[in-house]
């Protein structure tokens, strides 16, 4: 079968959308996105072209924008192109280039649709894409939506290339003759995509020749438990959860009585972006005296007595108040100290504090109140490069030549019962930013002022 007659069996077979549809086809001008655009043409397919120039690669970026003008015109389709000054915007609001990148593209996207009356925006994301996305996840850690990466339509997004391989597509546009742009950051290896692509994936290969194909098949199975599963925690909530005044309560003792509680609580939990981790720290916490606080991006979590409670954040209850994300200060008096702290999302590694009397820790990690106390003979933690391994902080402190009498002024920070960090001396290993955070709380040490 051809690749025009499979892109069609493909489209309606996954009722991605129908003829009557008016399209938004997201076109970059790599080889993908051109046979998309003339697969739409020769089946006759109401679309327009949408370019993003990101302005990141200078003359490269403007030979794009007039590729794409170009391949508009020749096909006789409405043409839409903004041009997007990226790199401010991701330093304006503390973001990865390719974060603001989708940002940027998706919210434009969302405009054009609306003011001109497209139905879907349409990516070239193909089978070998979806491999890769779904590599890339189970490599930094994901569950069941992350193993079966893109979805072939999701919402106003539509993907109608998942059935090709990369190769198929490759091969379609040299026989048509058809002309397009390379983007030279994809043959670098700096990102991790590009290196799992030609690094990773071709010795995959040699266990799997058809890796991409099988993968199609496996994503589709997954998609199916991830319904059985929805099902299922809509019908575990019906008995688990209510809501009242706001917040969200949510049932312990109905979660004691359930077979994987920890799963189904990240399951309710994951939409107010706690992940799999922190739901799991929540549980082990649910024997915790009542008021101990865990944190998302907008909500907070708060162990009250046989129920856990999520509140927006700003929001009072339960007698507790839950910390603003903004700058707070607590006063610990009794040893003349104050902590400050301070929230701070999509964080870049190489902007860390470098003094010693101010970190970074990350917010998964954080259980609430924290603990601000004198060091105790027998305190141990895991220090920072040691993975796994236990020491004494007497020991530590020793080993760095603090003198005896500073000893005892040494200040500890904890969080749930575990130290996090011996102030200014060490932070914990397990509470250390990696390259996947993107929450953490700043925390800094001075002194009171008493003037």
């Amino acid at each position: 079968m051809s690749l025009s007659r499979k892109f069609l069996s493909y489209i309606f077979e996954n009722q991605l959308f129908t003829r009557q549809d008016r399209l938004l086809l997201a076109l970059s001008g790599g080889v993908d996105s051109v046979v998309l655009a003339h697969l739409l043409h020769r089946n006759h397919l109401d679309f327009g072209i949408a370019h993003c120039n990101f302005g990141l690669r200078g003359e490269e970026s403007e030979a794009d924008e007039i590729f794409a003008q170009n391949l508009a015109d020749q096909l006789g389709v409405p043409f839409f192109c903004q041009k997007f000054d990226t790199q401010n915007y991701a330093e304006e609001h503390k973001l990865s280039i390719q974060v603001a990148a989708r940002n940027l593209r998706y919210g434009w996207f969302e405009e054009v649709l609306e003011q001109n009356n497209y139905q879907f925006v349409l990516t070239a994301h193909q089978a070998n894409d979806l491999f890769e996305t779904a590599l890339y996840n189970l490599v930094k850690g994901t569950g069941i939506a992350g193993l079966r990466g893109f979805l072939p339509k999701n919402g106003k997004i539509v993907r109608p290339l998942f059935f090709a391989k990369r190769q198929d597509i490759l091969e379609f546009a040299e026989f048509q003759a058809l002309a397009w742009r390379e983007d030279s950051s994809n043959e670098k290896d700096d990102y991790s995509r590009n290196y799992l692509r030609h690094q990773v994936v071709p010795l995959l290969r040699k266990l799997n020749p058809e890796l991409e194909q099988t993968f199609l098949m496996s994503a589709e199975r997954l998609r199916a438990t991830e319904f059985f599963l929805q099902k299922e925690i809509e019908s575990f909530e019906k008995q688990a959860v209510s809501e009242k005044d706001k917040s969200v309560w949510i049932s312990i003792r109905v979660l004691e009585q359930t077979e994987k509680p920890v799963l189904k609580l990240y399951e309710i939990l994951k939409k107010y972006h706690f992940s799999y981790e922190r739901s799991k720290k929540i549980w082990e916490h649910r024997y915790a005296q009542s008021g101990k606080l865990f944190f998302a991006r907008n909500h907070s979590l708060v162990k009250d007595r046989d129920c856990f409670v999520l509140l927006p954040k700003k929001q009072k209850g339960l007698g507790y108040e839950i910390l603003e994300v903004a700058e707070q200060k607590i006063d610990i008096l009794e040893i003349n100290k104050i902590l400050k702290i301070r929230h701070l999302e999509n964080i870049k590694q190489e902007k860390m504090p470098k003094s010693a009397n101010k970190i970074w820790l990350d917010a998964e990690h954080l259980v609430f109140p924290l603990q601000l106390r004198y060091w105790q003979e027998g305190d141990r933690f895991c220090p920072l490069g040691m993975k796994g391994k236990q020491k004494k902080v007497g020991d530590l402190l020793t080993d760095m030549k603090i003198p005896a009498n500073m000893k005892k002024q040494t200040l500890i920070l904890e969080s749930g019962g575990e130290i996090v960090w011996v102030v200014g001396y060490r932070l914990d290993e397990r509470a250390k930013i990696s390259e996947t955070t993107q929450n953490v709380w700043e925390m800094e040490i001075g002194l009171v002022s008493l003037c």
